[in-house]
């Protein structure tokens, strides 16, 4: 049995999660407390004392990790629910059990009460997953939330071909053809994608392996699915090598 506290500055997310709690774990997850601020969050902490806390990491005043740096000893666990992706690798090392994307997606949240299930029986068994475990679990089957001009776009991230750094923007472009324009670095999306079949090939481009169709030695050059021709750095090429496979 879980006693949780919700804390989120959004009254839209308060209602999606209670209901999802209500409609999925009824018995399993009890709420204590639904907080507006990392505050009120702190105090119903001490009030409730509780094993689960659902926490927003952007929020006025204090963030979701200033919350938990507030803590000396930490007797909960946390899942983090928020829009922004980038603080995924983040949360992690935060000992997050996961990381959800708003609007919540049902089955995701699902899936995270079953890993959390699985996580406190490890514990008791002194079989806890590593940092490296989770981030893996986390890139799977992930969506990547991408904050444009138009609104949060979610992309599968197995649906997206490959990066191109600008300046301090980066144009994401999709196997459905579309082209988004992120006001993020190409620093951030290779921190992301790394450990998900992704290679920065070039100070301008990351590409998603898993979409390359040929690879032009003598032009130095990879060719994408959509036919595009990414440029292949002579210092990006060893590491480039190792990772395809040829027979």
């Amino acid at each position: 049995m879980f006693k949780a506290i919700i804390i989120d500055d959004e009254k839209s997310s308060h209602e999606t999660l209670e209901l999802l709690i209500k409609e999925k774990f009824p018995d399993q997850i009890t709420i204590c407390a639904v907080c507006n601020s990392a505050q009120e969050g702190r105090m119903a902490v001490q009030q409730h004392n509780p094993n689960l806390v659902f926490l927003d990491i952007d929020m006025p005043g204090e963030s979701g990790f200033d919350f938990i740096d507030s803590f000396k000893n930490i007797n909960f666990e946390t899942i983090f629910i928020t829009a922004y992706n980038e603080y995924a690798i983040k949360a992690f090392r935060y000992h997050a059990v996961d990381y959800l994307l708003k609007p919540i997606n049902a089955q995701d949240f699902i899936a995270s009460i079953h890993w959390l299930e699985q996580r406190l029986a490890e514990k008791q068994s002194n079989k806890i997953s590593d940092l490296s475990d989770q981030i893996k679990k986390y890139l799977q089957n992930q969506q990547l939330g991408i904050s444009t001009a138009e609104g949060i776009v979610f992309l599968d991230v197995t649906s997206i071909l490959r990066c191109e750094g600008s300046s301090n923007y980066t144009y994401v472009y999709a196997e459905s053809g579309k082209k988004f324009l992120v006001a993020r670095t190409l620093k951030d999306f290779e921190d992301i994608l790394s450990n998900h079949n992704f290679l920065r090939v070039h100070k301008s481009h990351i590409i998603n392996i898993q979409k390359i169709v040929r690879y032009h030695r003598s032009e130095a050059t990879i060719e994408l699915h959509d036919g595009s021709k990414i440029p292949l750095s002579r210092t990006s090429k060893e590491e480039f090598e190792k990772r395809i496979t040829v027979i």
